[in-house]
């Protein structure tokens, strides 16, 4: 089940819901982290974040203070419905390209990994996706020997297109 909310930049899936990072929440969740739990209505831990997203958020922060419509197309936190409190983040890496294609990631925090959140989010998020205008495919790469991410990959409908050679599987999927 994936509902696109009264909020058409937020999606709903059984167990989560996805809220892309605007420059209010990104700003909060740099500077007031109680304020942004608020904001989102869910519980979020100090070390939600991993050290690369941590890294990234300043640059990211720039890029929604100067395009606000840019959110969508970057990182979305994974919010667990049942008791509020954010599970992992996922997104993509910018806007469409000119063929149609964007980028997903994704990542769960340590202690809700192997409980499906991955492939719910990333299965709700490429559906969101598909209803935007101009995006015809989505693309993904994991590592050969992380057999979590095939997983949730094949689950959400990627298609394995094959070894890279930087030693990573390419995946895609395209608008049906």
């Amino acid at each position: 089940m994936v509902l696109i909310d009264s909020d058409p930049n937020r999606v709903i899936t059984e167990r989560l819901f996805l809220v892309p990072l605007s420059l209010e929440l990104v700003s909060l969740l740099q500077t007031d982290i109680h304020q942004a739990a608020a904001r989102l209505g869910a519980a979020v831990p100090e070390d939600w974040l991993s050290p690369d997203l941590r890294d990234y958020l300043p640059l990211y922060h720039q890029i929604v203070e100067k395009d606000p419509e840019a959110a969508v197309w970057g990182i979305w936190t994974m919010v667990c419905r049942d008791a509020p409190r954010i599970v992992g983040a996922i997104g993509f890496k910018g806007r469409p390209d000119s063929r149609g294609t964007i980028y997903i990631v994704y990542g769960v925090r340590a202690e809700h990994q192997g409980k499906g959140y991955a492939t719910e989010a990333a299965r709700g998020l490429i559906a969101w996706a598909f209803i935007q205008p101009g995006v015809r495919r989505v693309t993904a790469d994991c590592l050969a020997g992380n057999f979590a991410s095939i997983r949730v990959l094949e689950k959400a409908g990627m298609r394995r297109l094959g070894p890279r050679s930087d030693g990573l599987i390419a995946w895609e999927q395209t608008r049906g």
